[in-house]
């Protein structure tokens, strides 16, 4: 069941705990020669993108931001391309 209503701070805190963690792991498997962080960085974006439809889903809370222009470039899929 998925939480319907405003998130509160608690479960923000945890949402970013958790992410924060996979992010470090991503990061020790290119230490011990995996994947190259950056690349898989963006793998990880695009997929997102994709199950949920672009890349502008990513960022649509604020399209506008500095953060926004990076989560663009890196979720961008094949259908943010007009193909």
């Amino acid at each position: 069941m998925v939480p319907t209503g405003r998130p509160m701070a608690d479960e923000i805190e945890r949402a970013h705990k958790r992410l924060v963690a996979a992010l470090a792991a991503s990061l020790a498997l290119a230490d011990r020669g995996g994947p190259d962080f950056a690349g898989y960085l963006a793998a990880a974006l695009q997929d997102l993108a994709r199950r949920h439809g672009s890349a502008e889903r990513l960022v649509e809370s604020r399209p506008g931001s500095w953060e926004a222009s990076h989560v663009r470039a890196m979720g961008a899929i094949e259908a943010d391309w007009g193909f």
